[in-house]
């Protein structure tokens, strides 16, 4: 559709107009055609009009998490562009359709992490759901937040109890990351910390992942034997043996 394409604003919302129609249905190269234009502009060498495009993109997506209704609806597919999408341009959404600034972004992003399709039931769930609290994440840090609105930060307090060693370590690092990045670094170390294009690759379903982690953590392995050894722990339980227990 790209290459006969009007514009390219047209192919933006006719691209988001097929992943909330189709869903995780849509083809992952549609994601790549997308994400890829609004990473590398439209070709032409206008950065003026790749800002608008941007900034129109912005704006679409934020419609599609600015109603809880709407983000309920939303497949992974979609939150996956949404969060890549406003995590790097979300400042960009215009204020006719965001007079909220960044702060009412980031609680359309922590509205949307509540979605079905970003919970740990979902399959893929969890990996939406990271690409979520990054986005919270970026916004903030490039905004210079002093601190998150109510929304965004329940998000990170709820991600960092997450199963999921993936979604616990980015807001863990967040909640040490974010006063610093609010306290007036220079904007080198903020762009070393939060670089542009962060998560693409995952979004574009590519090998490459943020984080690489063992869930079953054997590195720990050797302390926890010594703590089980000396009495100092019980054995771990699972979720399923605590909650036949009653202890849950």
């Amino acid at each position: 559709a790209e290459r006969f394409a009007p514009s390219a604003g047209w192919f933006v919302d006719t691209m988001a107009a097929v992943f909330e129609a189709a869903g995780d249905a849509a083809p992952r190269s549609l994601v790549h055609d997308l994400l890829a234009l609004l990473a590398d502009g439209a070709g032409d060498g206008d950065d003026a009009a790749d800002a608008e495009l941007r900034a129109a993109a912005a704006g679409r997506c934020l419609a599609v998490v600015g109603e809880p209704e709407a983000a309920a609806r939303a497949s992974g597919r979609l939150l996956t562009v949404v969060a890549w999408v406003l995590g790097e341009y979300g400042h960009l959404a215009p204020p006719a359709v965001n007079p909220g600034g960044v702060p009412a972004v980031i609680e359309a992003l922590a509205r949307a992490a509540e979605a079905p399709a970003a919970t740990a039931d979902t399959p893929g769930g969890e990996e939406v759901r990271a690409m979520l609290v990054s986005a919270v994440v970026k916004l903030a840090g490039r905004a210079r937040l002093a601190s998150l609105p109510p929304g965004g930060a329940a998000l990170l307090r709820s991600a960092e109890l997450s199963r999921s060693t993936e979604v616990a370590t980015r807001a863990a690092e967040a909640r040490f990351l974010l006063p610093a990045l609010g306290g007036g670094l220079p904007a080198a170390l903020v762009e070393a910390a939060l670089p542009s294009r962060d998560g693409l690759a995952a979004a574009l379903g590519g090998a490459a992942q943020p984080q690489a982690l063992d869930p079953a953590l054997p590195a720990l392995d050797a302390y926890v034997a010594d703590a089980l050894a000396a009495g100092t722990a019980s054995p771990y339980l699972s979720v399923a043996e605590r909650e036949a227990r009653g202890l849950v």
